[in-house]
């Protein structure tokens, strides 16, 4: 009987510390994306691969469900397009290429307020989607001078490439975490500032050696919460 007295009691204590909290959000964020490689050097048959961070953007689009004043499930729509610069070299060749992935992404995140004198939150969770397509856009350089001895060498030669890697369905998904703090700017309104780090498991494109091509995904911006 006085589990049931205590059961009761605690629920009532749940309902009234939930009464006074709005139990939907919405927020939409936007901002710069940074993507840095899994492998900053790869040597694969022959091939040097030099992989370098690149800077894209994003912006999303969630809704949060307010369980109390302390936890909150978040779940929304991402679109990101993100840059990941590489440089191959074989022999005389070499390929200085930008890495352009856009896709579409829905992450699935617990939220926690640290302090409950002050909105500083932390996200956690993970998300799915899709990559809509990869390009490869770049210079390729041919230095002639490493070709065989001849009187005259060429002068070595730039064409310009840009290469479609993939527009079908790829499966993308990974894990994130993510730091926030709300700005007030009314009863009903605030400014968001925020960082958010993606540990993607998947890739980008149907390649050779497509596990070198795995990333992370560095974000910054603000969002409007209301």
């Amino acid at each position: 009987m006085k589990y049931l007295i205590f059961g009761i009691a605690l629920l009532i204590s749940i309902s009234s510390y939930g009464q006074d909290i709005k139990r939907l959000n919405y927020q939409l964020d936007i901002g710069p994306t940074v993507t840095i490689p899994y492998n900053h050097i790869t040597n694969i048959n022959l091939v040097t691969t030099k992989y370098n961070c690149g800077v894209g953007f994003f912006t999303e689009m969630n809704c949060c469900y307010n369980i109390n004043n302390q936890y909150s499930l978040a779940c929304g729509v991402n679109y990101s397009f993100c840059n990941l610069k590489t440089d191959y070299t074989i022999g005389a060749e070499r390929l200085k290429l930008n890495v352009l992935s856009q896709s579409i992404t829905v992450p699935l995140e617990f939220k926690l307020r640290v302090f409950t004198s002050k909105p500083f939150f932390i996200r956690v969770g993970g998300y799915f989607g899709t990559v809509l397509s990869t390009k490869e856009k770049g210079t390729q350089y041919i230095d002639t001078t490493k070709f065989q001895p001849i009187q005259n060498p060429p002068l070595p030669t730039t064409i310009i490439v840009s290469e479609t890697l993939n527009n079908g369905f790829i499966l993308t998904y990974g894990l994130s975490a993510r730091v926030e703090y709300i700005i007030k700017v009314n009863d009903n309104i605030g400014l968001v500032v925020f960082s958010k780090f993606s540990y993607g498991w998947s890739y980008w494109h149907q390649y050779q050696h497509k596990d070198k091509d795995l990333n992370y995904n560095l974000l910054f911006g603000i969002g409007i919460n209301i």
